[in-house]
């Protein structure tokens, strides 16, 4: 089992569960519910770090010449083969 799962099945035969479908069932159920927390602490921490970022005036203001700029910079990567990073990409 993982370490969630551990001991879980001695739970079966005890009666806890009805059957070792339900201990792995309940032990997926766990992880998701866990990897859900984990990403919404990860973007609860990323906002924080850019809210102090913006407080302490580390931001472009939007412009045409910083989108011109950006742009530019874009297709150079690509003429290169630099592939989107996935942080960008989703």
């Amino acid at each position: 089992m993982g370490q969630d799962g551990v001991g879980r099945m001695d739970t079966v035969e005890s009666g806890f569960y009805a059957s070792a479908t339900e201990v792995i069932r309940d032990a997926l159920r766990l992880k998701m519910t866990n990897t859900d927390e984990m990403k919404k602490a990860v973007i609860y921490a990323m906002v924080e770090k850019a809210k102090q970022s913006i407080e302490d005036g580390n931001y472009y203001e939007d412009s045409p010449s910083l989108r011109s700029e950006l742009l530019k910079g874009a297709k150079a990567n690509a003429q290169k083969g630099k592939s989107i990073p996935k942080y960008i990409t989703g």
